[in-house]
């Protein structure tokens, strides 16, 4: 079965992402107010748009500077912060007290002849350091939904440190602390350098989310995610990029207010589904998608389509988490791993023994996180170790009838129903009707036998490296049959292994891959949610238009979290819950897909052609 570890975690966000579908493109004027709330418990907490109010006095920078009077309370202090305002600041030694709800005490005490510019960093970083410890946190640690600072944390780095790898994230996010409203204010911009995907050299910088100051407290401006995001264009400026599915697509650039609360659009275009296979297109200059108060365009899809690919992304200015000395260590080439070899080269190799006997190979054939999707086609194979007696003329027979073949040509494998249900429940702690895949046999009911007809076998062994337990669960670092490490997660009661993943060794190692919810809701959307579970007829296809059938053969693929050069088919795949991008096209390797998956992929690309016909 395949790596349904992407599909969890596509999941773990699924809902959040559905509440924020209706908020892709900015709707309504509201867009520039954000609200921070928590999730609802049965869900991982995620930070959705943060409150800004919007009520404060419109004034100039000498409300900053009575402020600094106020909490001061040294007039030569003021005029230092007034002069440092005005790029024309000198020395002030008075003392400042280290706490965020009073003055800035790093400005009140700076050296002020560089200017305001060279006060900043140092002066906001205090300010902005909440924010920028939670980032240094998940960076290091993970991410904690219930940690103390889990509300600094935007969407978007959820998705990216969930699938990215950890030595990649240090190398790429960073933060920007900069005026860019020009109110004297350092706005703290957090944010990635990502490779830019089929769209030419270079990196894009992606944002995470913007802060400003007020009260001396980071106040959050805007923040974004996979669907509703934001790029660097450079000189203070951001570009934007959101969607609601095919027909509803939205995009703009934008540049900070003059106090720096919230943005203010400069272009704002998106398009709205006509309900007949066609969209409108709209532009205004409000960041909304009310149709009402936008301007209509007279344009193709051509012309829409390539108005969003001028949207510029440029690299991020960034100082890298990593390089700024505050607690996340540089990377040495190799996942920070939460795993510990603790078991001893003698009990590895019984357990590398047992891991090869016949009852217990097949669950090492196949990926899978829950135990759900064990593929128990690849467990009873050659029978699981179930004594095979042979078959009487009664069942032989029986089988022959439910095939409709007139003889049987090789060995026949025999389980009895309750032999299969009991080593289920067995090995995973579930009954066999919780399986999402069915052991794909000849079942006589009469008999209550499942039946398979084979001449092979698909026996491959395995060479166990390392191996951790804690806490009654083993961990067991293996090279399987393909030269590939994987981790297998299993505990053990009365001498039997219940299995409960088996993984690539570096998610194996990594709990903040582990999924946490029911795999069996993800297929909602798909066109065939079994074709990796069976092999397609002519009757599945049927009825299917040319696109559909494009879009059912990718599904296969998309299942993986491959991403997909064509741009239509990955704006598709990512209006869907169950996907996650995660593999680009050109590093997906095809050996991970299963027997049914390659027979469907070949299938349907034929039914493809004959239909063309």
């Amino acid at each position: 079965m395949k790596n349904h570890y992407i599909k969890a975690f596509s999941l773990t966000l699924a809902a959040v992402i559905a509440l924020n579908m209706t908020a892709c493109g900015k709707a309504g004027d509201d867009k520039a107010s954000n609200t921070q709330d928590e999730n609802s418990s049965t869900q991982e907490t995620a930070q959705e748009d943060s409150a800004v109010s919007e009520g404060k006095d419109d004034t100039d920078k000498d409300n900053a500077d009575a402020q600094a009077d106020a909490d001061s309370q040294s007039e030569d202090v003021a005029d230092a912060q007034n002069e440092a305002d005005t790029n024309s600041q000198e020395e002030t030694n008075a003392e400042s007290e280290n706490n965020s709800d009073d003055s800035l005490s790093t400005l009140d005490s700076a050296k002020n002849d560089a200017g305001t510019d060279a006060i900043s960093i140092a002066a906001y970083e205090e300010v902005y350091a909440p924010v920028l410890d939670a980032y240094r946190d998940i960076l290091k640690n993970g991410y904690d939904y219930e940690g103390p600072l889990s509300d600094y944390i935007a969407m978007g780095m959820l998705e990216d440190v969930n699938y990215v790898e950890k030595d990649i994230m240090n190398d790429t996010v960073g933060y920007l602390i900069k005026d860019l409203s020009g109110d004297g204010v350092p706005e703290l911009v957090v944010g990635r350098n990502r490779q830019k995907d089929f769209i030419g050299p270079g990196n894009e910088g992606i944002v995470y989310c913007c802060y400003t100051c007020k009260d001396n407290k980071p106040v959050l401006v805007f923040d974004g995610f996979n669907r509703s995001c934001y790029y660097w264009a450079g000189d203070g400026k951001f570009s934007y990029l959101g969607s609601g599915g095919i027909m509803y697509q939205y995009f703009g650039l934008c540049h900070l207010s003059d106090d720096g609360t919230k943005e203010v659009w400069e272009d704002f275009y998106f398009s709205e589904d006509n309900h007949d296979g066609t969209a409108s297109y709209y532009h205004n200059t409000l960041g909304t998608d009310d149709v009402d108060k936008s301007e209509k365009l007279d344009i193709t899809d051509m012309d829409f389509s390539n108005e969003e690919d001028s949207l510029v992304k440029e690299e991020l200015p960034l100082t890298l988490f990593k390089d700024s000395g505050d607690g996340v260590e540089a990377d040495s080439g190799e996942l920070t791993k939460v795993f510990k070899n603790n078991m001893s080269a003698a009990e590895l190799r019984v357990i590398e023994k047992k891991l090869n006997s016949i009852g217990y190979y097949g669950f090492l054939l196949r990926s899978f996180t829950d135990p759900h999707y064990i593929d128990w086609n690849e467990v009873f194979y050659t029978g699981a170790g179930f004594d095979q007696h042979g078959a009487t003329k009664e069942v032989r027979d029986a089988f022959l009838k439910a095939t409709g073949d007139d003889e049987i040509y090789t060995d026949l494998t025999v389980v009895s129903g309750k032999d299969v249900r009991d080593y289920v429940k067995k090995t995973t702690g579930f009954d066999y009707d919780e399986m999402v895949n069915d052991l794909d046999w000849v079942y006589l009911e009469k008999y209550d036998l499942f039946i398979s007809e084979h001449g092979d076998t698909n026996m491959a062994f395995v060479t166990v490296n390392e191996g951790m337990l804690e806490d009654g669960e083993y961990t067991i670092i293996y090279t399987n049959y393909e030269g590939e490490e994987y981790g297998v997660t299993f505990t053990e009661e009365n001498g039997t292994y219940r299995f409960k993943s088996n993984l690539p060794d570096y998610i194996a190692k990594n709990p903040s891959y582990e999924p946490d919810i029911d795999q069996s809701t993800i297929t909602e959307g798909q066109l065939i949610p079994d074709s990796d579970q069976r092999y397609l007829t002519e009757d599945d296809l049927k009825g299917f238009s040319e696109e559909e059938l494009r879009i059912a053969r990718n599904e296969i693929y998309a299942r993986w979290g491959r991403k997909f050069k064509d741009k239509k088919l990955q704006e598709y795949f990512e209006t869907m819950e169950w996907y996650f991008p995660m593999t680009e096209p050109d590093d997906f390797d095809e050996s991970l897909l299963n027997v049914y998956e390659k027979e469907n992929l070949d299938f349907i690309s034929k039914y493809e052609k004959k239909i063309k016909k």
